[in-house]
This record gives structure tokens, C-alpha cells and sequence, in this order.
């Protein structure tokens, strides 16, 4: 018998072996994104075959990178909580889905940042589908957003009678110090803490 989750309205397929895609000249129709709304279809979820890789972007305190090794220090808590959710089910990466506006005072940040993820050549076709989805470890409302999931979400209609319509949300990258939007409470104040880290996602099990 599926293995079936019911989140923002989608049923999710809980499958061990999650597909790893790339997104390198994949070109996203405008109208996908209207029909992304379109509640009880399947969500499919994949990996991007970058989300691992880490990038510390010093000249706007960005970074997503892990501790190489105990010298480096240890993966903070929230960080290991995180990465237990989402290995332990992998639909945990799209809890409380919203898109990502490429605007305001954060625009050059955000694409700059998405830019390590997407070719330059697909940016203005992937860019309108970005998402961000929180990790919750704790039931305080300091807790929510502090882990984020970035992905790439949109609807992909059936082309052939045999093949079935679906949701699709492939996970660009991880989010794990809340440093791709800076909140308006503590902005970038823990790239102090972070900046030195060099390692590369290891924690992600699928």
C-alpha cells in the first residue's frame, strides 16, 4: 500500500528513492506557475544534482556551508533536528510553501545566491518558480524559519494519455542559518558564527 501524506492540500507519495534531477536548461512554461495552485494531484519531490554543494559568499555574509570537521566546530542542533525530519520523510520539505519574491532590498542577494544553483542561461526562465519551505524544530515562533528549503515548485501537465499530471518540486538547496533572506530580526548576525565552515552538505541521507 502508498505511503501517503496530505500537505498544502497535495498528496504525497513517500518514496525512499528520490529522484536527483538536473535543472540545467530546463525551460519552466509562464503558465505552470498559474496552474501550480491546482489542489489533489500528485506532489512529486526531487533533488537537484547540486543541492549538496555549499557556497560561502562573503561580500554579503551568505553562506550554507557545514563544519568540514571538529576543528571547524560542531553542526549546530536545529541543523542535525532539520536534516532528521527531512530524512526521516522527505515530504517535511514542503511544509508551509511560499514563493520567494526576487525584489526589494534583497533582490541582488537573492540572485546572486540562486545563481550558484541555476545557470545564468535558465535564471529568467526558473526564476518566477522559487519557493521556501520551513524545517520546524521546536514550537516557539523564534524556532520557525530558521532551517529553510529552497526549491524549484511548478505544475507539470500530462503530455500522454499514459502519463499522469503532477506537482513538481525539486529541492535546489539548503537553508540551514536563515542567511538567504535575512529575517528583520537578526539579519546576518550568525555569518559571525558560520563564515569559517567549508564543508559540503553531508547530512542529507536520500
Amino acid at each position: 500500500m502508498l505511503n501517503l501524506n496530505k500537505i498544502n492540500n497535495l498528496t504525497i507519495v513517500n518514496n525512499p528513492k528520490i529522484s536527483i534531477v538536473s535543472t540545467k536548461g530546463m525551460v519552466i512554461d509562464p503558465a505552470k506557475k498559474i496552474l501550480s495552485s491546482t489542489p489533489k494531484v500528485d506532489l512529486e519531490i526531487e533533488l537537484s544534482d547540486c543541492v549538496r554543494q555549499c557556497f560561502n559568499i562573503r561580500d554579503i555574509e551568505f553562506s550554507n556551508c557545514y563544519p568540514q570537521n571538529l576543528d571547524e566546530g560542531a553542526v549546530f542542533p536545529h541543523v542535525k533536528m532539520a536534516f532528521e525530519k527531512i530524512n526521516e520523510n522527505i515530504a517535511n520539505v514542503a511544509h508551509d510553501l511560499n514563493e520567494v519574491s526576487i525584489s526589494g532590498k534583497h533582490k541582488s542577494r537573492i540572485e546572486k545566491i540562486l545563481k550558484k544553483y541555476i545557470d545564468e542561461s535558465d535564471f529568467d526562465s526558473q526564476s518566477d518558480f522559487i519557493y521556501k519551505s520551513d524545517i520546524r524544530v521546536g514550537v516557539l515562533l523564534s524556532d520557525r524559519g530558521a532551517f529553510r528549503v529552497i526549491s524549484i515548485y511548478f505544475f507539470e501537465p500530462s503530455t500522454t494519455p499514459d502519463m499522469k499530471s503532477s506537482h513538481r518540486l525539486i529541492v535546489l538547496f539548503f537553508d540551514p542559518y536563515h542567511l538567504f533572506i535575512p529575517s528583520s530580526d537578526y539579519g546576518t548576525a550568525i555569518y559571525g558564527d558560520v563564515s569559517h565552515y567549508t564543508g559540503d552538505c553531508r547530512l542529507l541521507k536520500y
